[in-house]
């Protein structure tokens, strides 16, 4: 009995995997427009984070359009507005950290739980994203360098490190 229902839930495992993987190859076909998500979190819960994060909309968001339809001239894109850029909903939880210096195991175990936290963290929105990209927000005065920020390709989500600074 439980070795079937061990041989169950693996093979339920690798078909979800597999699903993914197929639904989203992390390589974007340019035929249409690309809707991006920008999830706000205060990574370092300071009060100049809060600041940053409500003084944030949409209207800023469509220089970030405007730059990327430049771009896609430059690379003679067919579509006028590669990407539609809209502001998600603040997510309150810190995203698991990338390891740093770290092997194959360990970047593979943080694969899982980023894709697991993004899964239990990407609030519902007007529009399902393309690529989802949480916007960590972290106080100038408290932090005069940031990590690198990262992405995983193939699920398309992004953990990308900002100052809270104009």
């Amino acid at each position: 009995m439980w070795r079937k229902l061990r041989i169950f839930v693996l093979l339920f495992v690798l078909v979800t995997v597999a699903q993914q993987a197929w639904l989203k190859n992390g390589q974007p076909d340019w035929h249409r427009t690309l809707y991006v998500t920008l999830y706000p979190v205060n990574a370092d819960l300071s009060e100049a984070s809060n600041v940053a994060i409500r003084r944030l909309n949409q209207a800023q968001l469509t220089q970030i359009e405007e730059y990327f339809a430049e771009q896609g001239k430059r690379y003679h894109l067919a579509q006028a507005q590669p990407f539609a850029v809209h502001l998600g909903p603040v997510v309150a939880d810190i995203p698991p950290p990338p390891p740093r210096n770290a092997g194959m195991l360990s970047t593979m175990t943080w694969s899982l739980h980023f894709r697991w936290w993004t899964w239990r963290h990407s609030p519902p929105t007007p529009i399902k994203a393309d690529i989802r990209l949480y916007l960590l927000y972290f106080d100038v005065a408290g932090h005069p360098t940031l990590p690198h920020s990262t992405a995983l390709s193939k699920g398309r989500v992004g953990l990308v490190n900002v100052y809270a600074d104009p």
